[in-house]
């Protein structure tokens, strides 16, 4: 075996076994329900470059092992973009009463020290002309009675308008029963803002939330490493706890349920698979294709490698198609879903 591996061709085949093997253990991995474990979530917040180029590059040597090896080194970055990466490739839903929503992390702070900062995003929300419109991070200054930035309230002009605290609900359709509520009490504390939507074949729930940010552990990690680890396990812990939270209230939901926002994890995170738990199903993985990130364009890398903006509906509501929109005007891409408010029975 030694003599083997100290050949070239044979290494060289080696480290094509052992890469595939090793993206098709970390996509299994990532995606394995019964792994909630803090580290196994750091892995999802590394941006994908990290995992794609070093099984490219053993792609592009494999071949002097010949055509077979070179064939067979090309499944690990196969396994990358789709597995690890999450790529996805769903199929329309038919229902009747459409409804275009969108869910935004406008960064309303950020907008402000920008130039046409507010311009752009009110474009954005003219481009996409949504029915529904669930935004977080959206104002300025807390109280209930502050008021959108003037270009966006201009941008709805048909909406019924609904804030509390960094949350806005805009609706065409009448809002009634909003309510706010706290997640986790303390240092951490966060909060969601629930609407009734008075829809035409029944009344419909909207939420939305935004979890805390992995911001503080994510760097304490890096500049840390495993000194840090401690303060990333505890941010996570507190997602978690929040996510846990939501979902006893959503088990005590009656009506059909939209819930959206920036939930701060992916799909396959235990923060998100509580929730779905509760019978909720991710519109992306429904109807969407592709990757559909929606974060990572406004770090240094200059590219979107996470999906943490949700769009869940419950399984009486049907998903037609799901978009991402431009990078340019927030930090976050929005989410856009085409639904329909009333599932056909005969769906599966």
């Amino acid at each position: 075996m030694l003599p083997t591996l100290l050949n070239p061709q044979g290494a060289l085949r080696a480290l094509v076994l052992f890469t595939l093997l090793a993206a098709a253990s970390l996509a299994a991995l990532l995606h394995w329900p019964m792994a909630p474990r803090a580290w196994v979530d750091l892995l999802r917040y590394l941006p994908y470059p990290a995992w794609l180029l070093p099984t490219l590059l053993v792609w592009l040597v494999a071949w002097a092992a010949g055509w077979r090896w070179g064939l067979l080194a090309s499944l690990a970055p196969a396994i990358v973009l789709t597995g690890v990466m999450g790529w996805t490739w769903g199929a329309p839903e038919a229902g009747r009463q459409p409804l275009r929503f969108m869910t935004y992390n406008i960064k309303a702070y950020r907008a402000h020290d920008r130039p046409y900062g507010f311009i752009l995003l009110a474009d954005e929300l003219r481009r996409w002309d949504a029915d529904v419109v669930v935004m977080q991070d959206a104002t300025l200054e807390k109280g209930p009675l502050h008021r959108l930035p003037e270009e966006l309230r201009e941008a709805l002009p048909q909406h019924q308008l609904h804030r509390h605290d960094q949350y806005v609900v805009a609706s065409r359709l009448p809002l009634a029963g909003c309510r706010s509520s706290l997640l986790t009490p303390g240092e951490h504390q966060r909060g969601f803002l629930r609407c009734t939507l008075r829809a035409p074949g029944g009344d419909i729930d909207v939420l939305t939330v935004h979890f805390l940010s992995p911001r503080d552990g994510l760097n304490a990690t890096r500049r840390e490493r495993l000194e840090g680890y401690d303060e990333w396990r505890e941010n996570w812990s507190i997602r978690l706890a929040q996510s846990a939270q939501l979902a006893e209230e959503i088990a005590r939901q009656p009506r059909p349920l939209i819930l959206a926002g920036d939930l701060n994890a992916e799909e396959a995170s235990p923060v998100v698979q509580q929730l779905l738990a509760r019978g909720l199903r991710d519109a992306w993985s429904v109807a969407g294709r592709g990757w559909g990130h929606t974060y990572g364009h406004a770090l240094k890398l200059r590219l979107d490698f996470l999906r943490i903006d949700h769009i869940l509906v419950s399984p009486e509501i049907a998903v037609r198609a799901v978009q991402v929109g431009a990078k340019g005007p927030s930090e976050h891409r929005p989410v856009i879903a085409d639904l329909f408010l009333q599932r056909d029975a005969d769906a599966p």
